[in-house]
């Protein structure tokens, strides 16, 4: 097979990311046979092998998809869990929480719960790939809907929403000052 074949299909396939790419781009843009395109996968996944490469190619409905092997897998999350906590702030963290436990939600119901504006916040959490927008309200000026990705699952280590922490209830103030001035 024609290396230079192989390198373009694989360049093709980096390029894809997380999407993956189908067989049959591959076959179009290649101008090759399908069963070509399978046999550079092959080949690809037999080069990486042979050389102990942290890659390899895998087939996920119709697509080839390059993703890191097992083998490295935990040095990538303990990677990733460190970036996304050293590189977000205290008011980060608070807004990525009050999304995660209240989406979807808007930024004003953010900033009512927050007290500041978030607009600086938001932008950075939406780069990370933490949250994305989910919609928008159906109310007046139609406001983004914010939810967190499948990314804040993966470097939080949560298998799902629901394994997020409970929520004590908060005793109101109020109550508290109430009850002081009863007992004054």
């Amino acid at each position: 097979m024609n290396p230079v074949l192989i390198q373009q299909c694989e360049a093709l396939i980096y390029m894809s990311g997380d999407e993956g790419i189908e067989h049959q781009t591959i076959a179009m843009v290649l101008l090759c046979s399908l069963q070509d395109v399978y046999e550079m996968i092959t080949t690809l996944n037999e080069r990486y092998t042979q050389t102990q490469s942290a890659l390899t190619i895998i087939d996920v409905a119709a697509k080839a998809k390059m993703v890191t092997v097992r083998e490295v897998h935990d040095v990538l999350a303990t990677h990733l869990h460190m970036k996304a906590t050293s590189t977000l702030s205290n008011s980060a963290l608070e807004t990525l929480a009050i999304i995660a436990y209240r989406q979807p939600c808007t930024k004003a119901i953010i900033e009512q719960l927050r007290g500041v504006n978030v607009d600086m916040i938001v932008r950075k959490l939406l780069a990370l790939d933490l949250i994305q927008e989910a919609g928008r309200e159906n109310t007046p000026g139609r406001p983004i809907l914010y939810e967190v990705t499948a990314h804040f699952l993966d470097v939080f280590h949560l298998p799902s929403l629901s394994a997020l922490p409970t929520l004590k209830p908060i005793e109101s103030e109020e109550k508290d000052l109430y009850v002081k001035s009863e007992t004054a």
